[in-house]
């Protein structure tokens, strides 16, 4: 059996068949047998970054129900229901367009691309990628601008936030160099453990020595071999490497992630919605820049050039009126005393 046609390459009216749903939306009835059968609108959580991914549901989801728009919680959207998007909703579920008015839609955290997406109510043809799907919106997006009616079509694990939830789950991860160096420290250890063990054993058995007091003496010698303060010297200096990346404002949850990281020589990374939000949050504020250039408002009035400097300049005078009185000094004062 040939596997159903995308959502996108059917016309509204296809996939609301397609959907056995209405453009006035389910009944309450149909919406309440439809979540039992569907299971709740969310992700099944089995990590730290599957939390991230639910960080990203819509809590609420306005949806027509028995011809009327009603708010219900997120996770109790099934598929068929027909959902209002508006400008700075989040989307509720995976859902195939029916009205779209200048709809644009933030997609960065799923498809990496910065720039809102124009949707459109058009079939598509072809294999596209998410990314061109222009008559579908998807779980964890926003809408950015406009408003538009869509018909859903998958929820839970079945959406593309589902899918990469699913991957999530799947990966293994594998083991750092410094535990494969450890790893083949012992095998390497314990070869030689036994090699010693059978040498003084045979050893003794050739001299004449007592079977069970040379297979003693020859286990005591392999337990001697292996290093007992390996694994705490191993810690301490991941510790220490732990402690110093933290100084520089990289913490790191793993121990053996420290190891990892000081043995990376290139970093592949993707643009926004990898490494950034795309959202500007104010952190700190700072003081008020006014039209003049200078914080706190218009620069103060000039002094007057007599008033900047205690000593009197060439060509600067003070204003009569505010002359102090000479007072008369020895010299007028003998000349006075002589006439």
């Amino acid at each position: 059996m040939s596997d159903p046609a995308p959502w996108y390459t059917l016309s509204t009216e296809a996939a609301l068949a397609r959907a056995q749903s209405r453009a006035t939306g389910l009944t309450s009835a149909e919406a309440a047998a439809r979540l039992a059968q569907s299971g709740p609108n969310e992700l099944a959580s089995a990590g730290q970054a599957i939390e991230s991914l639910r960080r990203l549901a819509a809590p609420h989801a306005e949806v027509l129900r028995d011809g009327v728009a009603k708010k219900v919680p997120a996770r109790e959207v099934v598929p068929g229901d027909v959902a209002q998007l508006h400008a700075g909703d989040y989307v509720p579920a995976d859902g195939r367009l029916l009205e779209a008015f200048n709809l644009t839609t933030e997609e960065a955290a799923l498809t990496g691309e910065s720039l809102p997406l124009e949707k459109e109510t058009e079939a598509l043809a072809g294999v596209l990628p998410v990314g061109d799907r222009n008559n579908l919106v998807h779980a964890g997006t926003t809408v950015s601008y406009g408003r538009g009616t869509a018909l859903v079509v998958a929820t839970g694990m079945g959406t593309e936030f589902g899918g990469i939830a699913q991957l999530l789950t799947s990966v293994v991860t594998p083991q750092t160099p410094l535990q494969k160096n450890l790893d083949r420290l012992g095998s390497v250890l314990a070869r030689v453990a036994l090699g010693i063990v059978l040498v003084v054993v045979a050893l003794g058995l050739f001299r004449g020595q007592p079977f069970l007091e040379m297979l003693l003496f020859g286990v005591a010698l392999a337990v001697a071999v292996v290093p007992e303060a390996l694994p705490a010297v191993v810690t301490i200096s991941l510790a220490l490497g732990l402690q110093r990346m933290a100084k520089r404002h990289a913490p790191i949850r793993r121990l053996p992630a420290v190891e990892t990281l000081g043995s990376t020589s290139v970093i592949c990374t993707d643009k926004t919605g990898t490494l950034t939000k795309d959202e500007m949050t104010m952190r700190k504020r700072g003081a008020q820049i006014s039209a003049f250039g200078r914080a706190g408002g218009p620069p103060p009035a000039p002094r007057p050039p007599c008033a900047r400097r205690r000593r009197r300049r060439p060509g600067c005078r003070t204003p009569s009126a505010a002359r102090p009185t000479a007072r008369p000094g020895p010299t007028a004062a003998r000349r006075a005393f002589r006439r």
